[in-house]
């Protein structure tokens, strides 16, 4: 866990700086300077595009994350194990850029109608497609090498750096939106190139591929586990994603804007979840190397107990404060209120279950996902599809609610029949009311007739309802020991 801590520490530290920058980009400048259907198409493009690029990396990530341990030979260039990933993915995306052109007539028909600007400028998925492929891949063999850092500076920092100043460009009226489109696909593909020149920094761009790569002897069929992750990342990942995939076509741009600032809002409570989660699934795969049931019952619990302080804070804060915020920046985001507590529910139900994707879909029973993703996407799309044309945001949000439920209650039920294993504590129990009745007192203090006092108030107030109880009765000795740290640093 120590080396969890250390690495989630720095990877949480450029997350919230990222996430400050990411404040910055879409509560500030898209916001006031780019209209709302403009918003919703940049979101709707990088959402496509990743979806694409999870599709095209032949299950070849989850792979790394679960059998790397077997080649990790530096002295052998790992027998090949980057080299033969690439390959494999640049021939899933050379199939899938295929049915693209193939079927690109159909797609722009699909979201011509209240979609225009994505039906102009859906060619340029293509080239963020290939751009975040690279980076998948390389950012899983970096994390398999215990390298986290770094790739995650790139893509949480870096990246929202550049696209502040390429925002501010915009703002400034120095290119018109044609061109600024052009701005942005460059510096949203420019982490593949960084990333790669980071893994030749490190002297681990083995680009060789090696015959030895077929003679490693693995735990598990690698082959039959690469088209299982395939099929089970692919569906996944739509299924997470399609609310704004369907959404383009459903409901116009402007609302597609409105939810793209409320997912960002969302993402940010789970900024410490995704950076645990960096580090802690390739232990996982080594405590199913090392058959270390121990670790594993330890590593899921705490994992899952810190998710739910962190992630409850967060949210909280944010929701308690939605209302001021935009009412001062701009008020029409305020229509996103609902759709914000609906989804932020559904991401701390996920954080809450900690784990379980990870410890199943690396352990022999993987093959249960098959029919656990199938489902979650047939319920996407019918809860997609049956709530977002009566309830617009607030369907998108409650479909989205719905999945995320079903879909861990599946794994949560796996794992712990399985393998006996399950994440909660009766003192995450204890969190939740704590921060509940917190979250209640601070909403239902009048308002102070200033919406800038009323966001300083009401968030002073809940940091000391929800912190005092927490560190009084340390409910989290991680959490306590990591601020005593940072707090004797600054001191020194």
């Amino acid at each position: 866990m120590g080396v969890v801590r250390k690495q989630s520490a720095w990877n949480s530290f450029y997350s919230y700086l990222g996430a400050l920058l990411g404040f910055l980009n879409k509560l500030f400048l898209l916001i006031i300077f780019f209209s709302q259907d403009q918003v919703g198409l940049l979101n709707i493009l990088l959402t496509i595009s990743l979806v694409f690029a999870q599709f095209s990396d032949m299950g070849f990530v989850q792979v790394t994350l679960r059998f790397f341990p077997y080649f990790n030979d530096r002295n052998a260039g790992h027998h090949g194990f980057l080299a033969w990933s690439l390959i494999f993915s640049f021939a899933g995306f050379a199939i899938l850029s295929a049915l693209v052109f193939l079927f690109e007539p159909q797609i722009i028909e699909y979201y011509g109608k209240n979609s225009p600007l994505l039906a102009h400028y859906f060619k340029y998925v293509l080239i963020l497609g290939f751009a975040n492929l690279i980076f998948n891949v390389f950012e899983v063999y970096l994390r398999t090498l215990l390298k986290t850092v770094v790739p995650n500076m790139i893509r949480e920092f870096f990246l929202r750096f550049l696209n502040t100043l390429g925002f501010a460009v915009y703002a400034l009226n120095w290119v018109n939106f044609e061109d600024f489109v052009m701005l942005y696909i460059g510096i949203n593909s420019s982490i593949a190139i960084i990333v790669v020149a980071y893994t030749a920094f490190l002297k681990q761009l083995h680009l060789r591929p090696r015959l030895s790569f077929f003679r490693i002897k693995t735990a598990d069929n690698l082959w039959t586990y690469a088209a299982v992750s395939l099929l089970l990342t692919s569906v996944g990942q739509f299924a997470i994603n399609l609310d704004a995939i369907m959404m383009g076509n459903i409901l116009d741009e402007k609302k597609v804007g409105i939810y793209t600032i409320v997912v960002f809002l969302v993402s940010f409570t789970m900024i410490p979840a995704r950076a645990m989660y960096r580090i802690a699934n390739t232990l996982v795969a080594n405590h199913w190397k090392s058959g270390n049931m121990k670790e594993m019952d330890n590593l899921y619990k705490k994992v899952s107990h810190i998710s739910i302080i962190i992630g409850s804070f967060f949210f909280l804060i944010v929701y308690l404060n939605f209302k001021d915020f935009f009412t001062i920046v701009r008020a029409e985001y305020v229509a996103g209120l609902g759709a914000f507590f609906i989804l932020g529910m559904a991401r701390l139900f996920d954080m809450a279950c900690g784990l379980n994707g990870i410890i199943l879909s690396t352990s022999k029973a993987y093959w249960l996902d098959i029919p656990f993703s199938i489902g979650l996407l047939l319920l996407a799309i019918f809860n997609n599809r049956w709530l977002m044309p009566i309830y617009g945001l607030e369907g998108a949000a409650l479909a989205n609610l719905i999945t995320f439920v079903f879909y861990n209650i599946l794994r949560l039920s796996a794992v712990a029949w399985i393998y006996k294993l399950q994440p909660f504590q009766w003192k995450s129990l204890a969190v939740i009311l704590i921060a509940s009745a917190s979250g209640l007192v601070a909403w239902i203090l009048p308002s102070l007739g200033n919406p800038v006092a009323d966001i300083a108030f009401r968030s002073i107030l809940f940091l000391a309802l929800f912190a005092f109880p927490i560190l009084k009765f340390r409910l989290s000795p991680e959490i306590q020991e990591f601020l005593g740290k940072w707090l004797k640093r600054l001191i020194s």
